[in-house]
């Protein structure tokens, strides 16, 4: 996520607190294993991976996983969880802007991070310039199936989670599926599959969706 919106001291020591209870496992496990076949020739990058539960999951099955944040908070936590796992590399950085070669990686995660980009353009460019050619690029993420009215009340939320976790939530965005869509393809991907992949309905207007793109 962009830096000017990570998540900070307290706030990302209660956030890692609550993904251990609040994962949403089954999105990993059901859906976006299957789809990457995972094999020891692989290298994966994880945008926004913030504490880091997504990252069990790809311990000693690939060649190599880079875990990015551009929290240092987040970063900390990382180091204190994972850091002597063999295969991982752990940077802090903007993911608009991450300091990895073009062409040169499989697969591209970005797990519930989406929502809190307001501007993605520039993360969305940079999955499609460090993936190699057919390369994946995968995101799970709250999709909002609301009217214009829930549209609204949106607002007021997102208000409130701003005084209960921290400032980072006047960053969020929460976008259908049609505005994911157009700007996965607006960015140079094809996109393969829009799954529904549950999770809990927040509000009777957000879906948990993974959307399965190209390069």
């Amino acid at each position: 996520m962009k830096a000017k919106g990570a998540i900070r001291g307290k706030h990302a020591r209660s956030f890692a607190k609550r993904a251990n209870k609040e994962d949403w496992i089954v999105s990993v496990e059901k859906y976006l294993l299957p789809e990457l076949n995972l094999n020891k020739r692989m290298k994966i990058v994880d945008f926004a991976t913030g504490s880091g539960n997504i990252i069990p999951f790809f311990n000693n099955k690939v060649k190599e996983f880079t875990a990015i944040d551009a929290s240092e908070e987040m970063i900390k936590i990382l180091n204190e969880k994972f850091g002597n796992i063999k295969n991982l590399k752990i940077i802090k950085a903007d993911i608009s802007d991450v300091p990895l070669l073009s062409n040169k990686y499989d697969a591209v995660i970005m797990k519930f991070a989406l929502h809190h980009i307001f501007n993605a353009d520039p993360v969305i460019k940079e999955a499609y310039r460090i993936l190699k050619k057919g390369g994946m690029f995968f995101i799970i993420d709250p999709v909002f199936e609301g009217n214009f009215f829930d549209r609204i009340k949106v607002q007021f939320i997102r208000l409130g989670k701003t005084i209960r976790k921290g400032y980072q939530e006047l960053f969020c965005r929460y976008r259908n599926q049609k505005e994911v869509n157009d700007m996965l393809l607006r960015n140079g991907f094809k996109v393969l599959k829009k799954t529904n992949v549950g999770g809990t309905k927040t509000y009777n207007y957000f879906t948990d969706y993974m959307f399965m793109a190209k390069k």
